[in-house]
Order: C-alpha cells, then structure tokens, then sequence
C-alpha cells in the first residue's frame, strides 16, 4: 500500500509540473498573439505614413521642377535682354557672329585674356555612389 500512496503522490507531482507547463505555454501564447496583432497596427500604421511621404515627396519634386521652369523663364531665355549668341570679351558685349577670329585674338591679346572655345571645355562627372 505505501508503494501505491508513494506513486500517486508521484503522478500527482508530475500532473501538478505539466499543468504549470501547460499554463506557461498558454499564456506566452497569449502574450505573442497580442505582440503579433500590436506588430501589425504598427506595420499598417508605418505604411500609410509612408505612402503619405511618399505622395508629399512626388509633390515637392514636381514643385522644385516648376520653379526652375519660372525662374528660367523669368530670365527668358529667348528675351530681349539676353542674347546667348553675345559674349564679354575685355568687358565689352559682342556679337560673335560680327567678329572674326583675329579680331577676337586681337581683344584677348589687349584685354590679357585667354581665348576659350567650345572644344576646350570639357567637364568632368562624377558617378553618385549612391546610385551604383
């Protein structure tokens, strides 16, 4: 008989250890059911910001772009008060058309100025590492 007492009092332990086993798995169950659900709010939450910048960021480009377009055209590029076919040679406005060759030497060689044309400028770019 006090080997039957003995193992139901063992079997009593060890249906008392699974039980708290039972409990503990149930509630870290609950407990990252409900980080799960709190995670996505955050997700849909994050996602709708998001797209709101997203939308704010189209607004500001097309924004930036529109202002270039008026200051350009502020300046005007075809007005009279600019003429891209003239050029400063000694401080003075040309027409380049109505000069020829040595008579531009000729004001550079007065003015101390050195003769720049179309094929000696070259410019160099630079890759955006960001965008390789």
């Amino acid at each position: 008989m006090a080997a039957w007492e003995k193992e139901q009092e063992e079997w009593a332990a060890e249906r008392k250890r699974l039980g708290s086993w039972k409990v503990r798995c149930l509630d870290y169950d609950k407990k990252m059911n409900e980080k799960i659900k709190n995670l996505a709010e955050d997700n849909e939450e994050l996602r709708e910001k998001y797209v709101g910048i997203e939308s704010e960021l189209e607004d500001l480009k097309s924004h930036i772009i529109q202002e270039h377009i008026n200051n350009f055209n502020k300046v005007g590029c075809c007005g009279s008060k600019y003429d891209v076919k003239k050029d400063v040679i000694d401080g003075c406005l040309v027409d380049e058309d109505d000069l020829s060759t040595e008579q531009v030497k000729e004001m550079l060689a007065i003015g101390g100025g050195d003769l720049v044309v179309e094929e000696d400028v070259t410019m160099q770019v630079e890759t955006d590492p960001t965008t390789n």
